[in-house]
């Protein structure tokens, strides 16, 4: 399957490229340890960081997704759904909250002192 995305140094896009394929640019010194990599909707890492190299690489684990994008679709999704305490600025992607009523620390132990008495 063809998953796999390669962003170089000079920040150039590549891929997607199968898992065998991307070995084969590593073994060959096509790509080099300031290059990135990512799986699908993971997230990118470089080549020299060697434990996740070697992970996902290397080695069998799948390549979770990107806690980002995953989260920027849970907003989506709660503010169709009517949960709306959060906005997405079209413009730039930041997700912001709304203002939240927070009580004072004198507050909540006065709330707690009442709740003792009781």
């Amino acid at each position: 399957m063809k998953n796999w995305l390669i962003r170089t140094r000079t920040n150039h896009l590549l891929g997607p490229i199968t898992k065998v394929k991307l070995l084969e640019l590593i073994e060959n010194g096509s790509i080099h340890d300031d290059d990135e990599v990512c799986s699908g909707n993971g997230y990118w890492f470089y080549l020299r960081e060697v434990e996740l190299l070697n992970k996902y690489i290397y080695g069998e684990v799948v390549q979770g997704f990107n806690p980002v994008s995953e989260a920027l679709n849970e907003v989506r999704q709660r503010e169709s759904n009517g949960k709306k305490n959060e906005t997405q600025t079209e413009e730039t992607g930041v997700v912001k909250i709304e203002e939240l009523e927070l009580e004072t620390a004198d507050e909540l132990e006065l709330e707690e002192e009442t709740n003792e008495e009781d």
